[in-house]
This record gives C-alpha cells, structure tokens and sequence, in this order.
C-alpha cells in the first residue's frame, strides 16, 4: 500500500488508519501505524487516529500509536490533546491511568489547555472521582494549576 493511499481521506475526514482504529482492527493498526505516525492526519473534528483509539477505550491501540511516537500535542476542533482525552476516559475505565502515565513519560505536555481554556484538572474533575484519584495525584505532580481559571472564570475546583 503507497503512502498516498494511507494517507487518503474519505468524506468525513478518516484515513484506513482512523478506520481501523474505529473498528479496533488492532493488526490492522500495528502493520500501518508506524508508516503512519509521521504524517498524521485529522478527520473532521480534529481527530486524529490517537484521538479516536482513546475516545473509544481502546487501550491497546492507544498503547501502540503512543509507543509508534504519535503526536501526543495535536489538539481536536475543541483544543483537546490525547492526554486531554485519557484524562476524560479515565472517568469510565481506570486503566488509562497507565496511559496517562505512559504519555507523560513520552513528553505530553501537561500544561497545555483546551479551546475554553480547561486544564488537564478541569477534565478530570468533571465528572466524579470513581477511577480519577491516580490520575488526579500525576496531573498534580507535575504541576498543573488547581488556581488555573477556564474562559467561564472557573478553578477547576469550582
């Protein structure tokens, strides 16, 4: 396959990779993701195919395009990098702590805001703390503002 037909969108955006991603085609994704990785593209909405392995809980994929060096500060319509995301994710599955962790060691930025100016604190405090503690004690550490105010004027402690 020519990298001129990986990179190929269709209507709304997706590439055979963002597609393999959503069907979770993880053999798929591991022979094409590191031809991918350099060159990556976003659909519509921003996505790109790390955004999309994340918003839908695939954390073995997730897993495999951080390791395969995917751009961990591409940001979505909405401003949101992956790392914005696995904080978000983390609300329904607790194993995106370790997928936080593994992009913080990759060099995510963890200061970086969303569109409406939300911190990575923002996100996480959103919803309820079920699986969120562990994430919430790294996003601490390495010194994301609690005092940070969103465009609303809210703290994430708000």
């Amino acid at each position: 396959m020519s990298d001129e037909q990986l990179q190929y969108q269709g209507k709304w955006g997706y590439t055979i990779l963002h597609r393999a991603v959503d069907k979770n085609a993880e053999a798929i994704v591991k022979l094409i993701a590191r031809r991918c990785a350099q060159e990556q593209v976003a659909n519509c909405q921003g996505y790109t195919p790390l955004h999309l392995a994340i918003s839908g809980g695939r954390i073995k994929i997730t897993r495999m395009l951080v390791n395969a060096d995917f751009d961990l500060s591409a940001k979505d319509l909405g401003g949101r990098t992956p790392l914005h995301w696995a904080c978000s994710e983390s609300r329904r599955d607790s194993n995106f702590a370790d997928i936080v962790q593994l992009m913080l060691a990759k060099g995510a930025d963890p200061s970086v805001v969303a569109k409406f100016k939300e911190n990575l604190l923002h996100v996480i405090l959103e919803d309820n703390l079920k699986h969120n503690l562990t994430i919430l004690q790294m996003v601490i550490d390495v010194g994301v503002g609690v005092n940070t105010l969103d465009s609303v004027g809210f703290s994430p402690l708000w």
